[in-house]
């Protein structure tokens, strides 16, 4: 039976009710806002949430293995939606897997992200992110071009993304 008293969860405050700012760091408020902007967006949350069950805000526990069956992580802070398609993002502390650089040689200095992968043979794309894209209006192809001002996507540095489409999820 529900109570009368249950309060929403903290994600679905509203600002204009409660000053979070005195609570909570900006980083983790500019989280907490949704990534699913545009009608493309929208359609991939939509696909994703109903394919995983991923909650666009995270979640400590989900594990994450490759297609071939390794523990990638445990945990998950966010799932970005950007014009380059949707991408679970993780701390480095949620990785299970021992990552390996994909190419051998040094990453340009001009690069926004180190290909990553794991030595299971399923060639899995970890991309550990060095710049943010605020500055690219449009991904590369066969990204949708949707000359965003704010960037095609909301890229962290220091932070780490797979494409949802490359991994298997345990509820």
């Amino acid at each position: 039976m529900l109570s009368l008293n249950m309060q929403k969860p903290k994600r679905f405050l509203s600002r204009s009710n409660m000053n979070l700012g005195k609570y909570y760091s900006a980083e983790y408020l500019k989280r907490l806002e949704t990534t699913a902007k545009y009608p493309n967006r929208l359609k991939d949350r939509k696909k994703i949430e109903t394919l995983y069950c991923l909650d666009e805000f995270g979640d400590k526990s989900r594990e994450f293995f490759s297609l071939a069956g390794t523990l990638i992580a445990v945990g998950y802070d966010r799932i970005v939606y950007g014009d380059h398609g949707p991408y679970v993002e993780f701390e480095l502390s949620n990785l299970m897997a021992n990552l390996i650089p994909k190419f051998n040689n040094k990453c340009p200095v001009d690069a926004y992200y180190e290909w990553m992968t794991i030595n299971d043979g399923s060639d899995i794309k970890i991309y550990r992110q060095l710049r943010d894209v605020k500055n690219l209006p449009n991904p590369p192809s066969p990204g949708f071009k949707g000359n965003r001002t704010e960037g095609y996507a909301d890229y962290l540095p220091g932070k780490y993304y797979i494409s949802p489409y490359e991994f298997k999820v345990n509820s």
